[in-house]
């Protein structure tokens, strides 16, 4: 029995976070009701030790390490009601 294959894989990772401010009625033209600017991300951080063969611990990959890696979304937005 040997541990020499054994690494540290713990992990923390930000996974999904969502901004949105809502405008004052008052301020909005025309007839919209209301308005909503948001900014939202998905898989925008990972913390870890291993960086033996991938960076992200959640992506499986063979010990050539030719998997895609996850990637990391940005949206920014606004969300109109007529």
């Amino acid at each position: 029995m040997s541990d020499f294959w054994l690494i540290d894989a713990t992990y923390l990772q930000l996974k999904t976070v969502e901004l949105g401010y809502r405008l004052p009625n008052r301020r909005l033209p025309f007839k919209i009701n209301n308005a909503r600017l948001y900014l939202s991300g998905y898989n925008l951080l990972t913390w870890t030790n291993y960086s033996l063969y991938q960076q992200d611990p959640e992506v499986t990959a063979n010990s050539a390490g030719d998997a895609y890696q996850n990637q990391r979304v940005v949206k920014l937005g606004i969300q109109i009601g007529l």
